[in-house]
């Protein structure tokens, strides 16, 4: 799994928005296997899951 592009306006990270760049594209969610929110939550998460989730993943 790599990173997931994160647009500006959705950064989380207190630091990458201070000072840049974010390390909210490495914090994305485990993408469990290839199910809904890719078995990593039953709510949506606080960042974006790989669009390749269905095919990258732990499982």
């Amino acid at each position: 799994m790599r990173g997931v592009p994160i647009p500006g306006e959705h950064v989380i990270d207190p630091q990458g928005r201070r000072t840049g760049p974010s390390r909210d594209p490495e914090r994305t969610p485990i993408q469990w296997h290839n199910d809904h929110h890719a078995g990593f939550s039953t709510h949506e998460p606080w960042l974006s899951i790989a669009e390749d989730f269905r095919t990258v993943n732990v499982a």
